[in-house]
C-alpha cells in the first residue's frame, strides 16, 4: 500500500539578481509532495481516512500530553538509529565511499545541533534539535554491523537503467527485499537515477530525493547519490524533518508558488503562511514585488498581508539562502518521535550484539485475509505497539533481539492490563489473545488469556487484566498471540473460527513477547502458595499452619513465618540462609532426627526462638545418650529434668573418663563442675546423659524425647579439643540439621576417625561396655561391637559424637557442612566406593565389624582418615585388618581401586577359647562378585556371599591365619539381580518379591536422603508407609544371603 511520498526536485534558473547569484545558489531543491499526497488520497480513500485518523490523534495528543513533553525532550538527546543502504549498479560511478557517508551523516547531525556555520541557531532566530542521526551497530539477526550495507544490482537491468521510481525498482521492491525492521532502524537508500534521471544525464529538472511521512505502511527514503556526496547538503536533514511529520511552510498551495498555503498551513505557529520560494524573483511576474527577490521585513507577503519574516529562508520552504528550522518546527518534530516512532527510543540498533536471544520458539504462522479488524495499538505492562501494519500476520516477536518495545517482562501470580486498540468497524469483530506458557510453540486449551471478546457499534477499546499462572515457563521468552476478526454471527461467515493457527477471513493476527519472573516472594495461606512454591530466590512467607511430612522440602531464600504455625516432620527439610519466627516457639517445631532447617553460606541468619524436638533410640533405665543442642541458651538441667543431676557428664580427654558436670563423683571426677541452674549447652560440645528415673528396667525400654528451645546456632564454630591422652573428644552437632560427616573430616585433617555410641550393651558394675561405639572414616562405617545401625555418614540433628584427635587443635564447624551423605547408594560408576563388611561372633555373641573399602584417593598404606582403629576402650574378641608397615588394628581399611588379584590380610583376637564367626553382613557396589574367606591354618576357601565360616579357636591373637581374596576358579556365585528381585505398585503401594528372603530395606530419595528403613523377614515386602509423591526413589534390597541391590524407580 502506497504511503505519502515527497519528490526533490532540482531545478536550473536564471537569477535576476546578481546579489543572490553564487555556485550554492545556482539550483534550487524543490518538492512535490503535496500534490502526490493527493493523488494518493485519491487512489486509496481508506488511507486517506487512516493517515487523517492518526494526524487528528497527534494534533490532539500535541496540545496535551506531548507538549507537556518539553522539558524531558530538552534535556535528553534522540540518536535516531539508522541504516545506510548503497545501491549499487556496478559502474563504480554512483557509490560513495563509507567516509562520504559518514560526512554526509555529520552535516545533517550539524545541522540539527546548531554547529554548522552556515545554519542559525537559536541565537539568530533559528534553532536546535535534540536529534543525532546514528549509524546502526547491531543487525536483525544481531550480529555487529557497520551500518552501511552495499546491494549488488549490477546484473539487475531495470536498476541499471533507472534506478529507483518510475521504470526503475519500486519502493515496495526496496522494502520487501532490503528493509530493515523500520520499527527499529530508519531505511535510507542511495540510488543512481531515480526514474532513470540524475544531474549527469540531464540538464533539466530531476528528482533528488524523496521520503515517506509516518503513519502508513512503507517507511523509507531515497536520495541520488549526488546528494550524498555534497559537503554542504541539508536535503538530508530536510528528508528528516519530512519523516519527522513536519511539512512545507506553503503546505495547501503548490511547490511552484502560484497559490498561498491553506489556512492550517504546515499546522506550525511560528512559520508564516507562504507562497513556494520558486515564485520570486521572476521579471515577468504578475506580482510587481515578487518580480525582484523579497527582502525580509520590507516586502509585503501577500499571504498573510504582513511583510515577510524569516519563513522565507526556512529550510523546509524553496528558494534561496535558506538556513534555519523554527523552534516550532523542532517541536513538533520531536512530538511526532514520541508519536509515530517511539519504537525507536526502544530500539537495541545502537547497542553492540549480544549471545542473549529473546526471540520465542517458532510457532505456526497465520495466512488468509485482511478487512474488518486491524490492530492500532496493544499494550501489556511495558510493551507496546503503535501503528496499523497492513498484512494479516505480524510477527513482532522476531524484532526481540533488535527492539525492547514489543517484549516485555512480568511475574507469575500478578495481574497485569491489557489494552487493544482496532481501526474502528460498524461491524461487530472478535478478538481472542493466547499466550504459549509452557513455550512448546503450541497454543493449548489452557493458555487461552482472553476468549470471545466482542467489539460492536465502531467500539475500538479493549481493557482487561491477564493473571500468569505460577506454572508458566520462567526466564524464556513466550509467545503472546492476538487474533482478531470479523463475527461469525454474520450470514455467509459462520465458517469463521478463531484458533491461534486459524486462517483469518477478514481480520489480523500480530504476535509478541513476555518473559515470565519468578515471584520475588510466596505466601503459605494454610492451603496453597500464592505465587507457586517457593525456590532459592523466591522467599517463602508463611500465614497459615504448614505442616512438612516426610520428603517434603523447601529452598528459598528466605522462610518467614508471620502468622499459623510451622511443623517438619521426620525427613522434611526447609533449606534457607535466613529464617524468622515472629511468634512463639512452640509455633515453629522442627521434629524427627531426619528433619533439618538447613543455612549454608556465609551470611546467613536467624530470627525467634524455634523447638527442635529429637528423639533417641528407645532405652532403659541407667541407659544414656551423647546430646549437643541445636539452639542457643538451652539449660542442660531443663532438657532432662528427670535425669539426676549426678548423670550429666562432659568428657576429660586426658583421662579418658567421662566427668560429671554439676556433683562431685568419685568416680567420675570433675574439678570444674558447673550450676545446673546457669550452665547451658556449649556450641559444639557433646554431653553425656542418663535418662530420668521414669524410664523402665527392662526393654523395649522406651524413647526420650529431647526438646530444645531457643534461637537457632548457626554460622561458625571453633570446639576447643585436646591430645594428651588417645585424642578422643567429645564434640556435637550443634546446627539444626543433620552434619555430613565427610564435612567435618574433610575440613579438620587433625581428625583421625569418628566414634558414635550406642545403648546396646546397657550399664553393669563396671561401667558401661566399651562396645558399645560404632565407627566412622571417609571409607565409610561401621556399627558398634554389640551390634546397632551402620553409620551412614550423617550426624543428626542434637547428636554427640567422639572425635579421635592426633594433635591438640581447634575443631572447625561450618554450617555448610549440614546436609545428608547417602549418594553412594545410587551413583552406581566405576568410581563409586566398593564396600565390604564382615561381621565376628563369639559362640551366638556378636563381637564387631570390619569394613573394607575399594576407593579413590586411597592407598593399601596407611591414609590418614580413611583408615580407622578398633576403639582404644574395646576389650573383647576382635576381627581387623592389617596394613603392611603398621602394629595398629583397623576396623576400617581403604584400599586403592579394586582388583580382583587383591588380597586383604585379616588379624583376629580370641579372647576366649571358644566358636567364633565370620559371616558377611553386606557389600555395596559389588554386585555378582564372589569374595573368598581363605584360612590358611585349615587351608578352607569359603565364599562368604553363600556361606559363613565357623571355627574353633583357643584365646591368642592370629595375624597370619586369615585374607580375603576375590578369586577361585574351584567356585561360582550366585546373583542378586533384578530379574531376581521384582518391584511393581499393587493398590497404590511399591511391593518387592525375592527368591530369597529379604532382611532389610531403606530408600533414599534423589538427594540421597533416607525417607525409609525397615527390617523384615519375607519374600514379598510392601512398602506402605510410602507415600506416592511422583519423584525418584532408589531402594536398597538386602536378602538373608548377605547380598544387596538398588533399583530406581518412580513413585
Amino acid at each position: 500500500m502506497k504511503r505519502n511520498l515527497l519528490y526533490f526536485k532540482l531545478f536550473s534558473f536564471l537569477l535576476i539578481s546578481s546579489n543572490y547569484v553564487n555556485a550554492q545558489q545556482s539550483k534550487i531543491w524543490t518538492c512535490s509532495a503535496d500534490e502526490i499526497r493527493e493523488d494518493m488520497f485519491k487512489q486509496n480513500p481508506d488511507l486517506k481516512k487512516i493517515y487523517e485518523t492518526k494526524q487528528e490523534e497527534f494534533r490532539v495528543l500535541k496540545k496535551t500530553e506531548l507538549n507537556g513533553r518539553k522539558e524531558l525532550k530538552a534535556n535528553q538527546i534522540i540518536e535516531i538509529p539508522i541504516v545506510i543502504h548503497v545501491l549499487n549498479d556496478g559502474t563504480g560511478k554512483y557509490t560513495p565511499t563509507d567516509s562520504q557517508i559518514h560526512n554526509w551523516i555529520a552535516r545533517a547531525n550539524a545541522i540539527f545541533d546548531g554547529t554548522a556555520q552556515d545554519i542559525k541557531g537559536p541565537d539568530e532566530g533559528g534553532t536546535t534539535l535534540p536529534i543525532r542521526l546514528v549509524l546502526a551497530k547491531r543487525s536483525p539477526a544481531n550480529t555487529t554491523t557497520n551500518g552501511i550495507i552495499n546491494h549488488d544490482l549490477s546484473n539487475n537491468s531495470t536498476y541499471v537503467n533507472y534506478g529507483v521510481n518510475g521504470k526503475g525498482l519500486t519502493n515496495q521492491y526496496l522494502n520487501d527485499t532490503y528493509n530493515w525492521d523500520s520499527n527499529s532502524y530508519y531505511n535510507i537508500y542511495i540510488t543512481n537515477m531515480i526514474d532513470g534521471v540524475n544531474p549527469s544525464n540531464t540538464t533539466g529538472a530531476y528528482t533528488a530525493g524523496f521520503a515517506y511521512y509516518p503513519g502508513g505502511g512503507l517507511d523509507l527514503s531515497v536520495m541520488l547519490y549526488h546528494v550524498a556526496i555534497n559537503n554542504i547538503d541539508t536535503t538530508f536533514a530536510h528528508e528528516m524533518m519530512h519523516a519527522f511529520n513536519v511539512a512545507h511552510p506553503f503546505n495547501g498551495g503548490d511547490g511552484n508558488g502560484v497559490n498561498c498555503g491553506s489556512l492550517t498551513n504546515d499546522e506550525i505557529e511560528d512559520t508564516q503562511n507562504i507562497r513556494s520560494g520558486l515564485f520570486f524573483g521572476n521579471p515577468n511576474n504578475s506580482f510587481n514585488q515578487y518580480k525582484t527577490y523579497p527582502t525580509i521585513y520590507q516586502t509585503i507577503n501577500d499571504c498573510s498581508n504582513t511583510p515577510f519574516d524569516h519563513t522565507l529562508v526556512n529550510m523546509m520552504n524553496y528558494g534561496r539562502n535558506l538556513d534555519r528550522f523554527t523552534p516550532g518546527q523542532g517541536d513538533r518534530a520531536l512530538d511526532a518521535i514520541y508519536f509515530f516512532r517511539s519504537s525507536f527510543l526502544t530500539s537495541l540498533a545502537l547497542v553492540e550484539p549480544t549471545t542473549i536471544n529473546n526471540i520465542p520458539i517458532e510457532s505456526c504462522q497465520v495466512q488468509g485475509n485482511i478487512g474488518h479488524l486491524n490492530f492500532d495499538k496493544v499494550e501489556f505492562n511495558t510493551l507496546s505497539k503503535k501503528g496499523i501494519n497492513y498484512k494479516v500476520y505480524n510477527d513482532y516477536s522476531k524484532s526481540n533481539n533488535i527492539n525492547t518495545a514489543y517484549i516485555t517482562e512480568v511475574t507469575e501470580g500478578q495481574n497485569y492490563q491489557l489494552n487493544i486498540t482496532t481501526r474502528a468497524n460498524p461491524n461487530i469483530r472478535k478478538v481472542f489473545v493466547y499466550i504459549d506458557y509452557n513455550g512448546n510453540g503450541i497454543f493449548e486449551a489452557n493458555e487461552v488469556a482472553l476468549s470471545n471478546h466482542d467489539l460492536a457499534n465502531n467500539i475500538i477499546d479493549i481493557s482487561t487484566n491477564i493473571n500468569i499462572p505460577t506454572t508458566a515457563l520462567k526466564n524464556t521468552p513466550l509467545r503472546m498471540r492476538v487474533v482478531g476478526d470479523l463475527s461469525n454471527i454474520y450470514n455467509g461467515y459462520q465458517h469463521i473460527t478463531y484458533g491461534a493457527c486459524d486462517s483469518r477471513v477478514a481480520g489480523q493476527v500480530e504476535d509478541f513477547t513476555i518473559i515470565v519472573k519468578e515471584a520475588s516472594s510466596t505466601i503459605w495461606n494454610g492451603t496453597t502458595w500464592s505465587t507457586g512454591e517457593p525456590t532459592e530466590t523466591k522467599e517463602a512467607i508463611v500465614r497459615g499452619d504448614l505442616i512438612l511430612n516426610s520428603t517434603e522440602k523447601i529452598i528459598t531464600n528466605k522462610f518467614t513465618l508471620e502468622s499459623g504455625s510451622v511443623k517438619l516432620n521426620n525427613y522434611s527439610t526447609i533449606i534457607s540462609p535466613i529464617i524468622e519466627n515472629k511468634l512463639s516457639a512452640d509455633k515453629f517445631i522442627v521434629t524427627g532426627n531426619n528433619s533439618g532447617l538447613l543455612q549454608r553460606g556465609n551470611n546467613t541468619s536467624t530470627i525467634g526462638e524455634f523447638t527442635i524436638i529429637q528423639e533417641s533410640s528407645p532405652m532403659i533405665f541407667n541407659d544414656a545418650a551423647l546430646w549437643s543442642s541445636p539452639v542457643k541458651n538451652q539449660n542442660l538441667k531443663d532438657f532432662s529434668p528427670n535425669t539426676l543431676l549426678k548423670r550429666f557428664y562432659k568428657y576429660n580427654e586426658t583421662t579418658n573418663k567421662f566427668a560429671s558436670l554439676f556433683v562431685y563423683d568419685e568416680l567420675y571426677p570433675n574439678s570444674d563442675l558447673k550450676n545446673p541452674a546457669t550452665y547451658n549447652f556449649e556450641p559444639g560440645v557433646g554431653y553425656h546423659i542418663r535418662v530420668g528415673t521414669d524410664f523402665p528396667t527392662t526393654k523395649p525400654g522406651k524413647t526420650y524425647v529431647g526438646k530444645f528451645i531457643g534461637e537457632l546456632n548457626s554460622g561458625v564454630f571453633n570446639v576447643n579439643v585436646t591430645k594428651n591422652n588417645f585424642g578422643y573428644n567429645l564434640i556435637g552437632n550443634p546446627y539444626p540439621a543433620p552434619i555430613i560427616a565427610d564435612n567435618i573430616l574433610n575440613n579438620n585433617p587433625s581428625i583421625n576417625a569418628l566414634y558414635f555410641w550406642t545403648q546396646e550393651s546397657p550399664l553393669t558394675a563396671n561401667g558401661y561396655a566399651s562396645n558399645n561405639y560404632a565407627s566412622y572414616t571417609l571409607a565409610g562405617g561401621v556399627q558398634a561391637a554389640a551390634g546397632g545401625k551402620i553409620p551412614n555418614g550423617n550426624i543428626a540433628i542434637g547428636q554427640g559424637f567422639f572425635v579421635e584427635m592426633n594433635t591438640a587443635n581447634s575443631l572447625f564447624l561450618h554450617n555448610n557442612f549440614t546436609g545428608w551423605n547417602d549418594q553412594a547408594i545410587f551413583h552406581k560408576n566405576e568410581e563409586a566406593i566398593k564396600r565390604i563388611r564382615l561381621n565376628l561372633f563369639e559362640n551366638t555373641i556378636a563381637k564387631n565389624q570390619i569394613l573394607i573399602s575399594y576407593m579413590a584417593n586411597a592407598t593399601n598404606g596407611f591414609d590418614n582418615q580413611i583408615d580407622g582403629k578398633i576403639n582404644r576402650m574395646f576389650n573383647g574378641s576382635t576381627l581387623y585388618s592389617i596394613i603392611d608397615g603398621s602394629t595398629e588394628k583397623y576396623v576400617i581399611q581403604g584400599r586403592a581401586p579394586f582388583k580382583t588379584d587383591d588380597s586383604v590380610k585379616l588379624g583376629f583376637e580370641a579372647k576366649e577359647n571358644a566358636t567364633y564367626t565370620i559371616k558377611l553382613n553386606n557389600t555395596e557396589n559389588l554386585d555378582n562378585q564372589s569374595i573368598f574367606l581363605k584360612d590358611k591354618t585349615l587351608n578352607q576357601i569359603i565364599d562368604l556371599t553363600k556361606d559363613y565360616y565357623t571355627f574353633d579357636s583357643q584365646s591368642g591373637i592370629y595375624n597370619d591365619r586369615f585374607e580375603i581374596i576375590y578369586t577361585n576358579k574351584t567356585l561360582t556365585t550366585n546373583e542378586l539381580n533384578k530379574q531376581n528381585v521384582q518391584l511393581f505398585i499393587d493398590n497404590g503401594a511399591i511391593t518387592l518379591k525375592s527368591p530369597k528372603e529379604i532382611n532389610f530395606i531403606e530408600v533414599y530419595d534423589i538427594s540421597g536422603r533416607k525417607v525409609l528403613e525397615k527390617n523384615t523377614s519375607s519374600k514379598q515386602v510392601v512398602l506402605s508407609e510410602l507415600k506416592k509423591n511422583n519423584q525418584i526413589l532408589l531402594i536398597k534390597v538386602s536378602t538373608t544371603d548377605s547380598k544387596t541391590l538398588t533399583i530406581k524407580t518412580v513413585f
